[in-house]
């Protein structure tokens, strides 16, 4: 299991689970005999070519790691950024061991990672950004025709209210109906993200997945195994308003094979992360959104300046478009909603009654407000998502670079 946590730039990984390219299977099942650490196979993925195994004896792991001195001193003195686990010093021992029986090949294996949902309050720590309040609605009315377009959301689980009837394709175990209990509020992710997605583009079919548990979090493997179920749906854009660090700043195994897997033309709109803080640790890349084929999106407000919160494309340069994200109002939970106290008074949880809208923060609806944009460019040109993203890139206005480098495309 990975465990949670809200901690500023932190990487999670399963600590006893390794992921594995399926032609490769026997000879990382060798090596682990040969190390004689314990490991079953306890998923198969064969749309995605990958496996899960887990490491069965987790006092043997920890012993030979304790034993294995030398593997240890090398993998830490060749990081300098974080403090290596048992696991970053089995890998390390597995890749040297490939490396000289293979001539310098290595197979192909990594980590299962903790993913995040990137909304107010979540995934950094003291970032601004803040949790949701309640508004009054409604939302302007949706009195439209369906839309060809078709955007994929794989995120927490959708509250069935009534101002989103007829937008959303989801299986029953992906929405419920009005909550007749207290809900955590980042149950209310997806509801407020499709929200956003339909004030843009109101005829829009949505695919929705539940990934995300009631705390807004999941593992690398699930997202991706259901990010290659949802290309399949003949989606057109595909909408990640979740994200991941890595330890060594670098894409992991098995989110960037589930992007690989994904027909070209499907455009990969993703939320930039709300880690921004002025310290050089909030300058990681988040992952999938600094992805070279995913668009990041930074997030501003009505005015186009960009809160303290929101990476932007002079300090992070993997950022392809702004979008406003600051203290916008979407669709919400209807019901009692419990939500963290404000930062001095941490340790307390309050509860706040909904009526089924919001107003929120954060790079998420960002990205959400992208995504939509994209559609209606669809819908109004009868063109595809790739080139409704150009046009709507060319046609959007700018906003200058704090560095002088080319102006940021920013969607209103």
């Amino acid at each position: 299991m990975i465990a949670p946590d809200k901690t500023l730039g932190n990487s999670r990984y399963a600590p006893d689970e390794i992921i594995v390219a399926l032609p490769y299977l026997r000879i990382v099942e060798a090596e682990l005999d040969k190390l004689r650490i314990p490991a079953r196979k306890v998923d198969e993925d064969k749309d995605l070519g990958l496996a899960r195994y887990e490491i069965t004896d987790k006092d043997r792991q920890k012993k030979w790691a304790a034993e294995d001195e030398q593997s240890a001193a090398r993998e830490r003195q060749k990081s300098d950024r974080y403090d290596p686990s048992d696991l970053d010093v089995l890998f390390r021992t597995m890749y040297s061991n490939f490396k000289d029986a293979y001539d310098g090949w290595t197979p192909t294996f990594g980590k299962n990672r903790g993913v995040d949902e990137v909304g107010g309050e979540h995934t950094i720590g003291g970032g601004g950004e803040g949790t949701p309040q309640p508004v009054a609605g409604p939302l302007g009315a949706r009195e439209t025709d369906p839309s060809t377009a078709t955007i994929g959301l794989p995120d927490s689980i959708l509250e069935a209210i009534p101002y989103l009837a007829g937008s959303y394709i989801a299986p029953p175990s992906s929405v419920r109906a009005r909550a007749d209990h207290t809900t955590w509020y980042e149950n209310g992710h997806a509801t407020f993200i499709v929200g956003m997605m339909l004030q843009k583009a109101p005829g829009a079919r949505i695919e929705v997945r539940r990934v995300l548990d009631d705390k807004g979090f999941a593992d690398s493997w699930d997202v991706a195994k259901t990010l290659v179920q949802l290309g399949r749906q003949g989606i057109d854009i595909l909408n990640l308003s979740l994200g991941y660090f890595t330890d060594d700043n670098e894409p992991d195994l098995v989110m960037t094979t589930a992007l690989g897997l994904l027909d070209p033309e499907i455009v990969i709109v993703a939320a930039a992360g709300n880690h921004a803080d002025g310290t050089r640790r909030s300058h990681r890349p988040m992952w999938p959104a600094a992805q070279t084929r995913v668009v990041a999106v930074g997030a501003t407000d009505g005015e186009g300046n960009v809160p303290p919160w929101s990476p932007e494309p002079s300090e992070w340069p993997w950022v392809d478009v702004l979008a406003v994200g600051q203290d916008v109002e979407s669709t919400f939970i209807d019901g009692r909603v419990t939500l963290p106290s404000p930062p001095q008074h941490q340790e307390e949880l309050i509860e706040e009654e909904f009526k089924g809208f919001a107003r929120w923060s954060g790079t998420s609806f960002a990205a959400a407000r992208v995504s939509g944009a994209i559609a209606q460019q669809m819908e109004s040109d009868h063109v595809d998502a790739r080139v409704a993203l150009e046009r709507l890139i060319e046609g959007s206005e700018t906003l200058s670079r704090r560095d002088g480098g080319p102006p940021v495309p920013w969607i209103k």
